[in-house]
């Protein structure tokens, strides 16, 4: 199927499946809201609110792409996914306590995860090899525009009425009817080919080593965006309306990041993209650690989520010159989990830095993790240009 021309609906209902990853954010401009309303609940366990969903992604992302199109037709997990996170989403809305709240974050984050690895499997299965850079590009532009209008949306909604900001998780009704309406399922293998595989072969280590250090990094890098409204409104810059705003800018890297990648990795090369974007990534934390005003945080933020997504696309590239065309789902999907895991260890990497610092300062955490960030850039730096390794011959578009 994948030589076939496909329409412009299943295209559309393919690239809806990118509207779902950005819902775990929309709950971040709301943390210090939720904080002084479960003001008898430590301020590490209201940061799992935002971390707990990252924690169920793990498991959940890895099951979804071992079952999709298998087990489970791509469409069936596609709407089960996102039924589970709107319906996990929107609970809090109607039921207050706090151990309701966890579990409804619980149901958000396997459904969440259920998603992950679809769009990503379906534009390899469904598009020829010379489309599948111009649709995973379209994919993270579709990811990020998406994290930019709900996070503005969330701030906006947090500031006027702090129990409404669940019913934004109502916007994944769009991807919903989408899903329903145009995803294509792509057809199944025939059996005979299927028998001539040959055995799966393993993944090699620096796998886990690539996946492992980006997902250190962003449970360093993370709480910069958990403690966003604290920052803000602890320093008298603004409101929860004005940390959505600074947050949305994190996916505004995100695009920004889909749309240089590729001249990018022209430009600097397989040996020296990596140590560029790493550079965007450290440099973007540290702007936001110094930064007392609303324009810097919004540049650190930026240049911080161009370095984040561009390292992601560059691991990716690293990752289809050393692993077998059969296991780069089993890559991605590694890569993915550790990512998660990063995001849920980010509550406690912030509470033990603020243990051993001994200061309840939100900059502190973030000056740690930009400390810890930079330690993992000069290895990956220096592991990177040791190895120099052969160019590719055509650059990712």
């Amino acid at each position: 199927m994948e030589n076939k021309t496909l329409p412009a609906t299943a295209k559309m209902g393919v690239l809806s499946l990118f509207l779902i990853a950005q819902a775990a954010f929309i709950v971040n401009p709301a943390l210090s809201g939720l904080a002084a309303q479960y003001s008898n609940i430590p301020y590490t366990s209201i940061l799992l609110i935002s971390t707990l969903p990252s924690l169920l992604m793990v498991p959940f992302s890895l099951i979804g792409g071992a079952v999709a199109g298998k087990k489970i037709p791509y469409r069936t997990l596609g709407i089960l996914s996102v039924i589970l996170a709107m319906g996990g989403g929107i609970i809090p809305f109607f039921v207050h306590s706090f151990p309701v709240v966890l579990a409804s974050r619980v149901i958000f984050g396997i459904g969440n995860g259920l998603s992950m690895p679809l769009g990503n499997a379906l534009i390899m299965r469904l598009f020829s090899k010379d489309k599948t850079a111009g649709m995973l590009g379209a994919g993270n532009v579709m990811q990020n525009v998406t994290g930019v209008v709900i996070q503005n949306l969330a701030g906006i909604v947090c500031a006027r009425n702090l129990n409404a900001t669940w019913l934004v998780h109502l916007f994944l009704a769009i991807p919903l009817v989408l899903i329903v309406l145009f995803l294509p399922e792509p057809e199944k293998e025939a059996p005979a080919a299927a028998e001539e595989k040959q055995p799966k072969q393993k993944l090699p280590g620096s796998v886990y080593v690539i996946s492992a250090a980006y997902g250190l990094m962003f449970a360093a890098y993370y709480p910069l965006l958990l403690n966003m409204s604290a920052i803000v409104e602890g320093e008298g810059l603004g409101t929860a309306a004005i940390a959505g705003t600074i947050l949305s800018f994190y996916t505004i890297g995100g695009m920004v990041a889909g749309a240089i990648f590729g001249s990018m990795y022209k430009l600097a090369g397989k040996r020296w993209t990596a140590p560029l974007t790493l550079l965007l990534y450290v440099g973007g934390m540290f702007i936001a650690y110094i930064g007392h005003s609303i324009p810097m945080l919004m540049a650190g933020t930026l240049i911080s989520g161009v370095g984040i997504f561009c390292l992601w696309s560059a691991a990716m590239m690293d990752f289809q010159a050393i692993v077998p065309p059969d296991s780069l789902a089993a890559a991605s999907g590694i890569f993915v989990a550790l990512l998660n895991t990063g995001s849920f260890c980010a509550s406690f990497f912030a509470g033990l830095a603020a243990r051993l610092t001994r200061s309840d300062s939100p900059r502190t955490v973030v000056l740690c993790g930009t400390i810890v960030c930079l330690v993992i850039a000069v290895i990956w730096t220096l592991s990177k240009l040791r190895r120099p390794g052969a160019e590719p011959t055509q650059p990712a578009e």
